[in-house]
């Protein structure tokens, strides 16, 4: 499963709004080029190579630097912080962006990621590390430990 570590402020992709002009667009002035650095991180581990039209797996590990105020004076974490990131940006969101940087340059549309799994957490440095897997039609296109057939009807 191919990997790539991609150092900087994670950014999700919010949802857009109406100008007064009638046009559409994203507030988060930070949206774009984190998508950026997503598209050209993934672009240079592929070299050359074609966007699929197969599917595909994703797991999405975004880490962030904890607050200050998480810990003591002496350096040591607090007993009463929280063990994950359970702030914004939302992990659906920060998910989108990377579906959004990926597309055209993994894959053609992002309807062919048929397993995304997406993790927030705390880290020596922000960033994301990105793995992706295409599936082909010898392999397992379920999520290990569930089903492979959806539960059957009443």
């Amino acid at each position: 499963m191919p990997e790539v570590a991609i150092l900087g402020q994670p950014a999700g992709a919010g949802n857009l709004r109406r100008s007064v002009s009638g046009g559409v667009y994203n507030p988060d002035k930070r949206t774009a080029p984190w998508k950026d650095r997503i598209a050209d991180a993934v672009a240079l581990e592929l070299g050359d190579w074609d966007a699929t039209r197969e599917p595909i797996a994703i797991m999405a590990r975004f880490y962030f630097v904890r607050p200050a105020g998480h810990f003591k004076k002496d350096g040591s974490l607090r007993s009463n912080v929280r063990p994950a990131p359970t702030v914004a940006p939302d992990a659906d969101k920060l998910a989108r962006a990377v579906l959004d940087a990926l597309t055209g340059v993994l894959y053609a549309d992002d309807s062919q990621v048929v397993q995304l799994h997406v993790f927030k957490h705390y880290g020596g440095q922000a960033g994301l590390v990105l793995a992706w897997d295409v599936l082909d039609a010898g392999s397992s296109s379920h999520v290990r430990g569930l089903p492979a057939e959806p539960p059957a009807g009443r």
